[in-house]
């Protein structure tokens, strides 16, 4: 079964900030940094398929970087604002009595996400397994 993540992780120090110098077919993705998993949620609205979309539509400057990942050069209020895009009205992040295990997991996100540093830039990443 293929498994659709979401995370943040370092750009490359390298001339290209989205290729990590790995095989482009396998494994040129960044680490992930801790805390920055984003938790499910379900289709048609699941944060993979919506950055993948907005990488394609050139609505956050990315580009595909492995046969089954996408990455974006991305700031810190980017990210907030697209986890809040992901996420609206998901009754699973705002009703703690709704799934209470999975409840807690968005506000870790954006705890991990404030407390990264303030202008800088982070790869955005959309990876299939």
């Amino acid at each position: 079964m293929t498994q659709c993540d979401v995370y943040i992780g370092p750009l490359s120090g390298g001339d290209d900030p989205l290729d990590w110098g790995r095989d482009p077919n396998i494994g040129n993705v960044p680490g992930i940094l801790d805390g920055t998993r984003f938790p499910p949620r379900p289709y048609p609205r699941d944060a993979f398929s919506l950055l993948i979309g907005k990488i394609k539509d050139g609505k956050l400057p990315g580009k595909q970087v492995d046969w089954g990942a996408w990455a974006a050069n991305v700031s810190k209020d980017d990210i907030i604002a697209f986890i809040n895009e992901a996420y609206e009205g998901d009754r699973t992040y705002t009703d703690p009595n709704y799934w209470p295990h999975l409840y807690p997991k968005l506000q870790e996100l954006f705890a991990a996400v404030h407390a990264l540093p303030d202008n800088e830039r982070f790869a955005l990443t959309a990876c299939e397994l």
